[in-house]
């Protein structure tokens, strides 16, 4: 499918899914018909009862995606401030991955949870205590305040912001917006 739609502005493939936008919704429309006619010409059949045509916003890849932004999706939140507090690494690892999904919301991550990466570490004692236990709940907060990540504009200004600590490194590129 991917190959199929290579080259189409604005079309994204992952595995099944197919996600078609434009800056207009003219554009838009012209990605759909471009699309529809690929497929149509492969022989390639769609489920219609999972097929949207317009929305004005969607769930994709575990993200709420609009003309705005992209953000992330509240039951997925919800699963991650509700989770338990873990008992052991392997729970740990559980809860971090869940969390580090939406990692791209939240500037600053590595150094932010690096209690909780410590017990990671091999040949280091499970010992959960103030500081994990400070950490665990910070993470929970971080994501209810994550703000939203908008679309690349290519009119605007990109700023490019690198750092790294002790304990990880990271780059994000983002525009300087008017408020």
């Amino acid at each position: 499918m991917e190959n199929l739609l290579q080259g189409i502005p604005r079309v994204v493939v992952r595995v099944d899914d197919i996600l078609i936008t434009g800056s207009s919704k003219s554009e838009h429309l012209n990605n759909l018909e471009t699309v529809l006619g690929k497929i149509q010409e492969s022989g390639m059949r769609l489920n219609k009862d999972k097929c949207v045509f317009l929305a004005p916003e969607v769930v994709y890849l575990g993200h709420r995606i609009d003309q705005y932004g992209m953000y992330p999706v509240e039951s997925k939140v919800k699963a991650i401030t509700e989770a338990p507090e873990p008992k052991n690494v392997t729970e740990l690892k559980s809860y971090l991955g869940m969390f580090n999904y939406y990692n791209r919301f939240l500037p600053d991550l590595s150094l932010k949870l690096a209690p909780l990466h410590e017990l990671l570490k091999k040949q280091k004692q499970w010992e959960w205590d103030k500081s994990q236990q400070e950490t665990f709940e910070l993470s929970k907060t971080l994501l209810k305040s994550s703000k939203v990540l908008v679309h690349y504009d290519p009119n605007k200004d990109i700023i490019l912001s690198c750092d790294a600590s002790p304990y990880g490194i990271g780059a994000v590129l983002s525009h300087k917006m008017e408020d």
